[in-house]
Formats: C-alpha cells, structure tokens, sequence
C-alpha cells in the first residue's frame, strides 16, 4: 500500500460510485471500541428512518459476506480496496 488518499471525499465517492454498478468493494475502519474490522465485500446501501441519528457522520453498507447490515463513522476509516485513508 504505497500510496494513500489524504481525504474521506475520494473513498467515499469511490464506494457510491463502485455500489451504483453493483461492483462490491473492500474497506477497513475502527470500532467505537478500538478493534479494527475489515470487511472484504461490500455495497453502501440506504440508510433506514431509524438509523438518522448521527447520520451524515456514517457510512451505510451491507457486508456481501454475512448478508448483514452495518455502518461504521466516517472518521474511523482507516482503507478503501487496501489503500490507506491518512488525513493530514
């Protein structure tokens, strides 16, 4: 991994752009608790009336391997498709 993003605007725009064509994608990114996932196939996916809170601080997506709806904040991403996200 030798190059880097130095914004969120660039993954995230990247991971719309990759759901809208149906290609899934991976990311990593921390747990409020400090662990780290990394999820290997994903798709952003609508955000559901219950989930508004804190809402434009998170992602949206769906984990292709478990079937299982998730959402991680913003901040604590930490790669998209094994480039890191290293703001400065």
């Amino acid at each position: 991994m030798n190059e880097v993003y130095n914004n969120y605007e660039e993954p995230i725009e990247a991971m719309k752009h990759l759901t809208a064509l149906n290609i899934p994608f991976a990311f990593s990114h921390k747990k409020l608790d400090g662990t780290t996932v990394c999820i290997r196939k994903a798709i952003l996916r609508p955000m559901a009336k219950s989930e508004f809170k804190n809402s434009k601080y998170k992602l949206q997506y769906t984990n292709l391997e478990t079937n299982e709806h998730r959402s991680c904040y913003i901040p604590l991403l930490l790669s998209f498709n094994h480039k890191l996200i290293q703001l400065q």
